[in-house]
């Protein structure tokens, strides 16, 4: 087989901290795999989160190494570009309630095409080490490879 990069389409991810995963989920072959949920097992009574990724463009690349030595805007920046969209990621309110977080709203950046406002990343309220696994997750799926 020869060498080349792999074009996908984008896959929704589940970061390995998710507490819906059962212990026996072989996480590496999920990630080696190019997210196979057949990997994953669940509890049965608690849904993931889903995060919508996309390759990035090698401008989204740039606009990443761009942020310097500041991993939290290089991770922030990488899921602007990276995260099309999302499922069951609950915030809880000041009165106890949960709510599902709506999409993300998407807007036009000239040179780095649709990509995700930044003041919805800041008011999702994303952990760092959520930011942290999306970012290495988004990287994987952008240098996605054939095999040699």
């Amino acid at each position: 087989m020869a060498v080349g990069k792999r074009v996908m389409s984008a896959r929704a991810v589940i970061l390995e901290n998710d507490s819906a995963l059962l212990p026996d989920s072989d996480y590496k072959a999920y990630l080696d795999s190019f997210f196979d949920e057949k990997h994953l097992a669940f509890h049965p009574t608690d849904k993931p989160t889903r995060f919508m990724i996309r390759q990035l463009t090698d401008e989204q690349k740039d606009a990443i190494a761009n942020q310097g030595n500041d991993h939290r805007a290089s991770a922030r920046m990488s899921i602007r570009c990276g995260l099309v969209g999302i499922q069951n990621y609950l915030v809880q309110k000041e009165d106890g309630s949960e709510i599902e977080w709506p999409q993300p709203e998407m807007i036009d950046d000239p040179r780095l095409g649709k990509i995700i406002a930044d003041k919805w990343i800041r008011d999702a309220g994303f952990l760092t080490d959520q930011l942290v696994a999306l970012y290495v997750l988004i990287d994987k799926f952008s240098e996605a490879h054939r095999p040699l």
